[in-house]
């Protein structure tokens, strides 16, 4: 869903922008936080950067495993994995 939120900043002599402190908060964007430019068609859109899957690289749905983000996809043919090498219950 877009939004527009009537904010409109100028490029600085070094061609940066500023975000907005309400949009920083609104985001949760903190000092020092990285975020991830995209381009979608002739829009550049920002993000608060999240980091993927470790094995696919898929960004939504993902949950921490020591300390590694893992989606759901690749949690459950891990498990999968896991039950196949499991030695057989004698």
């Amino acid at each position: 869903m877009r939004k527009s939120v009537g904010i409109v900043r100028n490029l600085d002599a070094l061609n940066r922008v500023i975000l907005p402190k309400s949009l920083r908060d609104t985001l949760g964007i903190l000092p020092h936080s990285s975020v991830e430019a995209f381009i979608d068609g002739d829009r550049i859109v920002l993000r608060k950067y999240a980091p993927g899957c470790v094995f696919c690289g898929q960004i939504d749905g993902t949950s921490l495993f020591r300390h590694k983000p893992v989606c759901g996809t690749c949690r459950r043919e891990l498990a999968q994995l896991s039950r196949e090498r499991a030695p057989a219950s004698r």
